[in-house]
Order: C-alpha cells, then structure tokens, then sequence
C-alpha cells in the first residue's frame, strides 16, 4: 500500500505559475497605465491646440481693427507666431506619444524577461519575492 501523505502547501509548479500570472498581470496594468498617461499627454497637448487657435483667432480680431500697413504686419506676425506655436504643440504631442510608447515597450520586455527568469528558476523568483517582499516590509515599519 503505497500512500503519499497529504500536503497543503502548493507545489514548485504551482508557485511558479502564480508568479507567471502576476507578472503577467502586473506587466499588463504596467502598460495600461503608461498608455493613459500617453492618452492624457495627448488630450492635453490637444486642449493647448485648441487654446492657441482661440488665441490666434482673438489676435487677428484685434488686428483687424487697426488699417494700413501696420495692422497687415501684426497679423501676419501673430498667424506666425500661432503656427510655430501649433508645430511645437505638435512637435510635444509626437514626443509624448513616442515616449509613452518607449516606456510601454520597455516594462512589457522587462516584465516578459522576469517571467521567463522565474519559469526558467522558480525557487529563484520566490526567493527574490520574499526578499522584494521584505524590504518593502522593513520600509514600512520604519516609517509608521
């Protein structure tokens, strides 16, 4: 009669793949967040779009108060102005987007080396779980 005695403590497996889930869960909120803060930069450079275009369009009707010569002149400084202002606005938005796009890419490779690291050695992983796990208890003890 060949019995293995029961064990409630999960198996090497078992971690492993929770802590492939979490990282994997983990990697994927990561990305999430790093897409709506590119989302958020977007709609902000996008609201400053439309504030310089308001202001552009309350400067001509300024302008177009003034005749001769010198009101021509002021207008087409201000359409100037507004149109560098609105590249660089655009210049801002393609910077954002690129680097929320960077950052989005670097987290999901450096989630996807962690999981691969822990399935290749999971005692491994554990082990830097509960070190991980330790210090940000020992940091929170110290301040409460």
């Amino acid at each position: 009669m060949d019995h293995k005695p029961f064990s409630s403590e999960p198996s090497t497996s078992d971690a492993a793949r929770a802590v492939g889930a979490d990282l994997a869960n983990a990697r994927d909120k990561i990305g999430d967040a790093a897409a709506d803060a590119g989302n958020s930069l977007s709609d902000d450079v996008k609201q400053l779009q439309s504030d310089l275009s308001s202001m552009k369009d309350t400067i001509t009707g300024f302008m177009s108060e003034f005749s001769g010569q010198a009101s021509r002149t002021a207008k087409n400084v201000g359409n100037t102005v507004a149109s560098h202002a609105q590249a660089r606005a655009s210049d801002v938005i393609e910077a954002g987007t690129q680097a929320a796009s960077a950052a989005t890419q670097q987290v999901k490779t450096f989630a996807s080396e962690v999981e691969a690291m822990g399935r290749s050695n999971p005692l491994g992983a554990m082990a830097g779980a509960l070190l991980v796990g330790v210090v940000i208890g020992l940091l929170g003890r110290g301040r409460g």
